[in-house]
């Protein structure tokens, strides 16, 4: 019973000025939404999405969570590749998943625009699973 939602997108500029926006509502599969999820976020270099685990029926009240009990899987779908993220706590009832979609941030003109991401609680196997889209418009595919 985990939820996701879209927190935050940073965006580093050619001349270095950051952009950071934030936005969201939580979601979970089967519960508030009855299809996949996914994410659609405008050209980013490192994305963050909270996730926190609902507690009842209602959806009202939520546990508390920790990293150390998190198995995380986040990969670009088209080559199977591994994409960097970082999770950590952020309160009692919070997890932040911070991905880093730039391949480096010194040069963010390559990015992955197509990301998977797969977390799961080891203590009692809650999942859930959503893709990330990321419109980076001067790019083909």
């Amino acid at each position: 019973m985990l939820q996701a939602q879209m927190r935050n997108m940073l965006l580093l500029s050619s001349d270095g000025n950051i952009t950071e926006t934030f936005s969201g509502l939580y979601y979970e599969p089967g519960f508030n939404i009855m299809s996949p999820l996914d994410f659609e976020f405008p050209v980013s270099d490192r994305i963050s999405i909270r996730l926190r685990k609902r507690d009842d029926e209602t959806g009202l009240s939520f546990g508390n969570i920790s990293y150390g009990d998190m198995s995380v899987t986040v990969s670009d779908p088209t080559n199977g590749q591994s994409v960097p993220y970082t999770i950590e706590n952020d309160g009692a009832t919070i997890l932040l998943l911070t991905i880093t979609n730039a391949l480096t941030l010194n040069n963010p003109a390559v990015r992955v625009r197509v990301i998977d991401a797969y977390v799961k609680d080891t203590t009692d196997n809650d999942f859930i699973s959503f893709r990330i889209l990321v419109n980076d418009q001067d790019k083909y595919w």
